[in-house]
């Protein structure tokens, strides 16, 4: 296989196709479908959604839930197909998506783009075990996948550094032809050809080149 050196440029499209080979191969963690069903029970069982639900209909009971300046004085019923689901700043957050969107009171500037954070604290005591010891997991998992996916790019990043052609890194890596563009593997490919293209000429016409090399080298010697 004849030599095509690494250039810079094509060091960084193996990378980028390196790291979407990996995304495509290890997705990000997400939330499971029973962490996503136990959230969604936890929200509408929730001691503050309880309470604001008796409040919005003892309003409207009293023809209250509205006031001139067109302010709401009681919640707004929010569509949620998405919230952010976290305990504390340090554990970080995490993104539960509902298949069905869950009807959600809040004030009317506390969600936004359709997001809501949802603390499990202030979810029922009994729903927030279970809630939690998934929700630490999925954490868990996705600082894992986040250390491997770096551990993954630096070692990629650090062997296409060390080597110097294709050629070379087809040696250490053969897997890696696959993330290579077509143009380059053609144009190692179109060297060999023309080498053996030589090779059966040669072949072709019998050519000795013994001969012809004696003949060259005994003409210079008597002076031609």
């Amino acid at each position: 296989m004849a030599s095509v050196r690494i250039t810079h440029s094509i060091r960084e499209e193996i990378s980028s196709e390196a790291e979407r080979a990996y995304k495509l191969a290890h997705p990000d963690p997400k939330a499971s479908t029973e962490l996503v069903s136990l959230v969604k029970q936890a929200i509408q069982n929730s001691p503050q959604q309880k309470f604001l639900h008796h409040c919005l209909e003892k309003s409207v009971e009293m023809g209250i839930d509205k006031q001139k300046g067109g302010e709401l004085l009681t919640p707004k019923k929010f569509d949620n197909t998405s919230i952010r689901l976290q305990r504390t700043v340090e554990n970080g957050t995490c993104d539960i998506t509902f298949n069905t969107p869950i009807e959600y009171l809040a004030k009317e500037n506390t969600t936004w783009y359709g997001s809501t954070d949802i603390y499990i604290d202030n979810l029922a005591p009994q729903d927030q075990p279970e809630i939690l010891d998934l929700f630490l997991k999925l954490k868990e998992d996705q600082r894992e996948h986040q250390s491997n996916s770096y551990n993954y790019r630096h070692s990629i990043r650090d062997l296409l550094n060390k080597c110097t052609t294709l050629k070379q890194l087809f040696e250490i890596w053969p897997a890696a032809e696959s993330l290579v563009n077509q143009k380059y593997i053609q144009k190692m490919h179109t060297k060999v050809t023309r080498i053996k293209r030589a090779e059966q000429i040669k072949e072709e016409i019998n050519f000795d080149p013994t001969v012809a090399n004696q003949t060259v080298l005994t003409a210079k010697m008597l002076g031609a």
